[in-house]
């Protein structure tokens, strides 16, 4: 089976937050060839970025990072990734099917790293999620039914350190209804 069949390219939406108030955040839109291995090297509002693309024969890694983290004129790093809809089949081997699907709407991931104060703040939220039982019988295993599925919130501390601390976090669960 190949996993490229729908199509061999992904189109990237880079969003540099925090720009200028009068301006807004400011966006690079660009085209990645998933067959292949591929490092590209652009600005998103004056900050170089580093794209790099790692193809398996099943998975296409696609990894964003600013290339001028290092360098003294960048104070804050703000990375948002935004994935609307995410369904998992999980196959079995006697017979070969799908025996386990999984789908996850609406999740939000926020990183922010803060270079002065050396510190990371992680916030992630998933609407709904939803995982069925595809074989011998279709069922619905468990799902969300209300307000967001996950909610959570970790503010890292000294991120240089070998420990790792963290200063506060928080973690919320909606309501789930599940087949027994």
């Amino acid at each position: 089976m190949n996993p490229f069949e729908k199509g061999n390219t992904a189109e990237i939406h880079i969003t540099r937050l925090g720009g200028e108030p009068r301006t807004g955040p400011q966006l690079e839109r660009m085209q990645v060839d998933l067959r292949r291995r591929d490092r590209l090297e652009l600005r998103v509002g004056g900050l170089p970025v580093t794209v790099m693309v790692a193809t398996t024969k099943r998975v296409a890694v696609v990894t964003v990072r600013p290339r001028a983290w290092q360098e003294a004129i960048v104070e804050r790093v703000d990375c948002s990734i935004n994935l609307r809809t995410i369904a998992v089949a999980l196959v079995g081997e006697t017979p070969r099917c799908e025996r386990f699907g999984v789908r996850i709407d609406g999740m939000d991931l926020l990183v922010g790293a803060e270079k002065d104060e050396d510190m990371r703040m992680f916030s992630l939220t998933v609407e709904k999620l939803q995982v069925d039982r595809l074989h011998p019988t279709p069922e619905v295993i468990f799902a969300s039914v209300r307000g967001p599925f996950l909610k959570g919130h970790i503010l890292r501390e000294d991120c240089n350190s070998s420990h790792v601390m963290l200063g506060s976090g928080d973690l919320t669960l909606g309501e789930l209804e599940a087949a027994v």
